[in-house]
């Protein structure tokens, strides 16, 4: 799940901020091979727009294109 998820869920539901070591903000794709999670890039330093455009950005380059 995207972190931009996550974010949306803890805004939706503050309690969730409250959890240790758990920090909902976007900048975090998962990598999927044939439909199995099999890692993530996680991009931070910039704005929450640029993490998360970044990190989308490496997650197509690693995609296999037709």
């Amino acid at each position: 799940m995207p972190t931009i998820q996550l974010e949306q869920a803890a805004m939706a539901m503050p309690s969730l901020i409250a959890i240790d070591d758990f920090y909902p903000f976007r900048g975090g794709v998962p990598l999927y091979h044939e439909a199995h999670c099999v890692g993530a890039i996680a991009v931070s330093g910039a704005s929450p727009d640029q993490d998360e455009a970044v990190a989308r950005y490496g997650a197509a380059s690693l995609t296999p294109q037709d």
